[in-house]
């Protein structure tokens, strides 16, 4: 995805997953972000700004709620490809289109993904890209393992890995 060069608009609003609330945003080239919050929405918004300084910020629940049902359909595994605004080093992008094309209900080890992107000795790169993650669920870093099959680490932490991938197993989301 192209880099944005100049002020341009991003839509957002709040709804809920099956793992708690949550902020959504769309470019104009799609979902920027999506992620967790602790109910503090002003704050969310503070943080989406500084995360887009030269956006413009727009409310938007219409938009939002269509990315939250996206959402439950995409655990579900009913949706697999929706318009996503990545944006990352070119490594992050590999590493985020990797996790992307593991099926859902399934998951792959750091050192898996690693390989897959051609670079079998950065695992830890690897978990370093899925913490630059800026569209959680949707960039499914939760399928990702650490090599013993342990869960690994989780930016939302380990109980809402473990939550996202046992709603995925019994598509109940």
């Amino acid at each position: 995805m192209k880099a944005h060069s100049g002020p341009w608009t991003i839509r957002y609003g709040f709804g809920t997953t099956p793992v708690g609330p949550a902020l959504a945003a769309l470019s104009g080239q799609g979902i920027c972000s999506l992620r967790l919050i602790d109910g503090n929405h002003r704050r969310a918004v503070e943080e989406l700004q500084e995360r887009y300084p030269r956006a413009i910020l727009t409310p938007d629940d219409a938009a939002a709620a269509r990315v939250f049902r996206a959402v439950a359909a995409y655990l579900d595994g009913k949706l697999e490809n929706l318009q996503l605004d990545l944006e990352g080093t070119p490594f992050q992008k590999k590493v985020w289109e990797a996790l992307r094309r593991i099926p859902h209900g399934q998951t792959r080890s750091y050192q898996d993904i690693a390989r897959q992107v051609g670079k079998p000795r950065a695992a830890r790169a690897v978990g370093a890209a899925c913490g630059a993650n800026r569209i959680g669920i949707l960039v499914p870093c939760h399928r990702v393992l650490a090599s013993d099959g342990s869960l690994g680490g989780y930016g939302w932490g380990l109980q809402v890995k473990q939550a996202l991938l046992d709603l995925e197993q019994s598509g109940r989301a």
